[in-house]
């Protein structure tokens, strides 16, 4: 995945204007912290209002609030070019990446939420192994190691703000 979101974003950026980034995940659990890590990075280090960033570690956004925050971005800014970050589980082996997606994504799907979100952009940090079970794969998240979660965060943070700023 060597500097795909960057060039991803590099292709897109005379096409889109205004750039959405939508940092999905909660601090309270460590393994679906990854979303608002990132937005933290990227409040710290972009700083141009046609750039929005959404999500954070004083402010979360996640399954229950993510509806309003998303209307409200369609609604107020025009043709935005919508990012969606957050953490996913995924088979054993795929622990540690960092999957890149379009059009639409899943999410909470690993807690039998499953809701669809529409983007043009989706990064996922696979942070821990899916179980068929509810319980389970919410306890692989709160024991998820923090030095995965950190790799990962880096790695998705740096190339969006190489990309930004260039």
């Amino acid at each position: 995945m060597k500097q795909l979101i960057y060039k991803i974003l590099e292709k897109e950026k005379f096409k889109y204007v205004n750039k959405v980034f939508l940092c999905i995940g909660t601090t309270e659990c460590i393994g679906d912290s990854i979303g608002p890590r990132v937005g933290a990075i990227l409040n710290q280090n972009i700083e141009n209002k046609n750039n929005i960033i959404i999500g954070n570690l004083k402010e979360n956004l996640n399954y229950s609030n993510i509806n309003e925050k998303l209307n409200t971005v369609y609604k107020k800014i025009d043709n935005p070019y919508v990012i969606v970050i957050d953490s996913a589980l995924s088979n054993k082996e795929y622990i540690g990446n960092v999957i890149i997606n379009r059009d639409e994504m899943v999410i909470g799907n690993s807690l039998k939420h499953g809701k669809i979100i529409k983007g043009n952009l989706f990064i996922n940090g696979i942070v821990g192994e899916h179980k068929n079970n509810k319980s389970e794969n919410y306890k692989t998240l709160n024991t998820i190691n923090k030095v995965v979660i950190e790799k990962i965060v880096n790695e998705i943070s740096s190339q969006i703000i190489n990309a930004i700023k260039v």
